[in-house]
């Protein structure tokens, strides 16, 4: 399983006979996880690192926490969580 950034397209982008294929998991921020190196050719998916895959994730949850700084910090239900990345 390797890690792939790129532009999500929307409906049709994962299709339900990729997910039937082969495993693909979408982080949000354009970061993917996948079996399928086709696949991710397929949709121009740029291979990264697993370290770089964590560091987009962070910044973006970082992001939202400022953008939205009235989150109420005692309910873990209201806020952004950082995912730590298989």
């Amino acid at each position: 399983m390797k890690y792939y950034k790129g532009l999500f397209t929307g409906k049709g982008f994962i299709t339900h006979k990729d997910s039937k294929n082969y495993t693909i998991f979408e982080y949000g921020t354009n970061i993917f996880y996948t079996d399928s190196p086709d696949w991710a050719s397929k949709h121009n998916l740029e291979e990264i690192t697993k370290e770089e895959a964590q560091q987009i994730l962070d910044d973006y949850i970082t992001e939202q926490i400022q953008q939205t700084p009235d989150y109420d910090t005692t309910d873990e239900d209201e806020r952004p969580t950082y995912i730590v990345l298989p």
